[in-house]
């Protein structure tokens, strides 16, 4: 029980760690929550496409890669100051 309501950072963390743990169907789980609060954040596809990818399901990471392509907004590229 958590004190307050997750958000999408919470799912994406969540998300981030089932990916490390090789944890697919809590995986998904938690990529669908994180999609219904922001369905267009590129890091919750290019986590679950991580997912598939490592569980050896590359027509599911392309389906979602796919998926991203067409729903997400572009990631920004970083920038240095160096």
């Amino acid at each position: 029980m958590m004190p307050f309501q997750p958000d999408a950072l919470v799912y994406k963390t969540l998300l981030a760690s089932c990916k490390q743990h090789g944890n697919m169907v809590l995986g998904e789980c938690m990529a669908r929550k994180a999609l219904e609060i922001d369905p267009s954040d590129p890091a919750i596809y290019v986590l679950l496409a991580g997912i598939y990818d490592d569980a050896g399901n590359v027509e599911w990471a392309e389906q979602t890669r796919r998926m991203m392509r067409e729903r997400a907004k572009r990631k920004s590229l970083g920038q240095s100051w160096l």
